[in-house]
């Protein structure tokens, strides 16, 4: 007798973002989210930060020729997938120091 066990693997789409005047077309990050949707984010990672922060980048569905959204240079945003959903957090500096400096 003579078992064979095959085991399936879910295959990770990988893909660039559609051509626009905002951001090249190389995803820098890719977000597989549960729903079986893969979003890409096209644009400027800040290599300085503790977290990964973005600015000046924009979103796209995996596969679709439009784009979610354009996030300007003058934000900067932390992204995280909860699930089935692509959270945007934009971070913003606050003055704290002494005489209330950054």
């Amino acid at each position: 007798m003579t078992l064979t066990s095959v085991f399936g693997q879910t295959k990770m789409t990988s893909c660039d973002c559609p051509k626009t005047q905002f951001a090249g077309t190389k995803a820098d990050t890719t977000f597989h989210l549960s729903n079986g949707k893969t979003i890409v984010l096209c644009g400027y990672k800040n290599p300085d930060s503790k977290t990964t922060n973005f600015s000046e980048f924009i979103l796209a569905v995996c596969g679709q020729d439009t784009i979610i959204d354009f996030w300007g240079a003058v934000l900067t945003c932390r992204l995280k997938a909860n699930k089935d959903t692509l959270l945007v957090d934009q971070l913003q500096n606050l003055q704290t120091g002494k005489n209330f400096k950054f």
